[in-house]
């Protein structure tokens, strides 16, 4: 029991992380910052903690936190795939499409086997009606995960918007 392990002294970071994560899960957000905060505090370059309080953040609508905490994680591990991913979606919510495409581009770039950052790129490409690239990213996305029920529904948008509607169709099936 995590709680029982800080009472008796487990001062580890670790510990305030799970501890953390546990509260995220249960949705008491304040809770949840508070012990990744002190799991920083604990170890100042705790990748995972970084990006799980921007997580947070961001749940918030806390963005410049967020964005903060996502940075910093990629300032301690510039290879940090999560961090990449995470802050480009952040960058999706503000609209700020071009730095998401570039957080994207660097996730496929250091794994060209990463099916959530081909989704995410399809879609900004997509809401830029740049439908080619759309559909050859959201296909990779798909290859890559049969099971990505994201990339299906945005799929299907593209081929909604370029009249496919039995295509369409198949793909939103697909997602049900």
């Amino acid at each position: 029991d995590l709680n029982k392990a800080i009472q008796l002294g487990d001062n580890s970071a670790t510990t305030y992380a799970s501890h953390g994560e546990v509260y995220r899960l249960q949705k008491q957000s304040t809770s949840a910052l508070a012990d990744y905060t002190t799991a920083i505090q604990l170890d100042p370059k705790y990748v995972d903690a970084y990006n799980d309080r921007g997580t947070i953040y961001a749940d918030l609508q806390q963005y410049p936190e967020a964005l903060a905490d996502y940075t910093k994680s990629l300032q301690i591990n510039p290879q940090y795939l999560n961090g990449y991913n995470n802050r480009g979606n952040l960058y999706i919510a503000q609209q700020q499409y071009s730095l998401a495409l570039a957080d994207f581009n660097k996730s496929i770039q250091l794994d060209p086997q990463l099916a959530p950052a081909y989704s995410n790129r399809g879609v900004i490409y997509a809401s830029q009606n740049q439908y080619p690239q759309a559909l050859a990213d959201l296909n990779k996305a798909i290859q890559l995960d049969p099971q990505n029920v994201s990339a299906y529904i945005a799929r299907g948008g593209v081929y909604r918007e370029q009249k496919q509607y039995s295509q369409a169709l198949a793909d939103f099936n697909k997602a049900i």
